[in-house]
């Protein structure tokens, strides 16, 4: 490797498959590193000369995400052979939402340097495959493979010759910085729940009143504070016409799950403040919040892998609907369990609530939920959370589910 901090490159699968079309499917990784790689290439008679670099969004850690379903929503294999191209994935450097044990908080080896390497070695096997390399190379990526992909631009010289990012944000930094770039996302996506929570029985009126033929008014019949929010988000820059988004969420939730615990760390004045400091929306007006409040330690009385949620009767309502189409998407594999059916929650906002197992092998784990159905949560979290989630909890367990902190970075921005 042209890097130094990557291991020799190996492979540990290398196999012919025919679906989503016939290809050679080669798999392996760098050695001493977490950097894990699959390249996917179609027959010589649909390859034209092109190296195609998809990078999953969030913070990635998947080597497999457009390999499948995902693939085939925003741009996969199929896509890339008509295009002439061979894919490559990358999992940045890091496996889940976890850290590379060498690499630690290296901004730049989940930024670019893992996903160069892993082009750049691809390159030297297309050529055994091919009989030549490629003569162009693209990467591209939304969201977070939306940031990342110009840095592999930038910064992998002579591998790419043209990056597509897009929904990526966040601010733009002098070339050479190796510091974590703050990302704009946070506060706006703060707002954004905070309506979607406030506005949650009222979302069908504000919908249609930015619709053509509608009033216009997506004011009309709210109260003060729910104009007041509504408000301040399309101040922050939200476009009407799309609040259908605000109130159809699918993988927006995430970028919570991923940031709560550091947030609580750098910002636990705030956390505490509040509550209990003037000045707060959680002090001075918590009429605002007490119904959604939740703050209950009950029990699990089932845990529910994603293969579950895709083939159990019990879920084929319409209600688990989302539930089941993230179950899809996970790159986890439909076997890790991700959600939890619990007993006794009450009336209180689940989304976003906080998941602290308190009894059994998991005791002490900290996840947050990424959607819900009545009482069936589904979760996520950071580092070994991320990659566990109710791995090991049984039936019985006990869990509190606290959704204060969730509130009160409602009102972050």
């Amino acid at each position: 490797p042209a890097d130094t901090f990557f291991g020799a490159p190996y492979i540990d699968s290398d196999e012919w498959r025919e679906s989503p079309l016939p290809h050679r499917h080669v798999h392996g990784g760098f050695r001493d590193t977490d950097t894990n790689f699959t390249f996917y290439f179609p027959t010589e008679d649909s390859y034209d000369g092109r190296l195609f670099h998809p990078l999953e969004g969030a913070h990635a850690g998947h080597e497999d995400a457009f390999g499948g379903p995902m693939g085939d929503v925003i741009g996969g294999l199929t896509l890339i052979s008509r295009l002439g191209g061979y894919m490559v994935e990358s999992n940045s450097g890091h496996i889940g939402d976890d850290t590379d044990p060498r690499g630690g908080e290296d901004p730049t080896l989940y930024g670019h340097r893992a996903s160069v390497e892993t082009a750049r070695f691809s390159k030297h096997v297309a050529a055994q495959i091919y009989g030549a390399p490629p003569h162009h190379a693209y990467v591209w990526g939304g969201s977070g493979g939306g940031r990342r992909s110009p840095l592999c631009l930038e910064y992998g010289t002579g591998v790419y010759d043209g990056a597509l990012p897009f929904m990526g944000g966040g601010e733009i930094a002098a070339h050479g910085v190796t510091t974590l770039m703050k990302g704009a996302q946070v506060m706006a996506f703060a707002s954004m729940f905070n309506v979607q929570r406030l506005l949650r029985h009222q979302a069908a009126g504000v919908i249609d009143a930015t619709r053509p033929g509608g009033s216009g008014d997506p004011y009309a019949g709210l109260t003060t504070h729910q104009r007041e929010e509504l408000a301040n988000l399309y101040q922050l820059g939200y476009p009407r016409g799309d609040e259908f988004m605000i109130f159809s969420p699918m993988g927006q939730i995430w970028l919570w799950s991923s940031i709560a615990d550091r947030l609580a760390a750098e910002d636990a004045e705030y956390f505490t403040a509040f509550w209990t400091q003037p000045g707060y929306v959680g002090h001075d007006a918590p009429d605002a919040l007490a119904d959604d409040i939740l703050d209950v330690t009950t029990t699990v009385s089932r845990v529910v892998t994603g293969r579950e949620l895709l083939t159990d009767p019990a879920y084929a309502g319409p209600e688990f609907g989302g539930l089941r189409v993230m179950a899809s998407l996970m790159s986890a594999g439909p076997d890790l369990p991700m959600a939890i059916e619990v007993e006794g929650l009450g009336d209180g906002y689940r989304l976003g609530s906080g998941l602290q197992l308190v009894s059994g092998k998991a005791k002490g784990r900290q996840l947050y939920c990424m959607g819900h159905a009545g009482d069936l949560l589904s979760a996520d979290g950071v580092a070994e959370a991320n990659l566990l989630r109710f791995r090991d909890v049984e039936v019985g367990d006990e869990i509190h589910v606290d959704n204060r902190r969730f509130l009160a970075f409602c009102y972050y921005y």
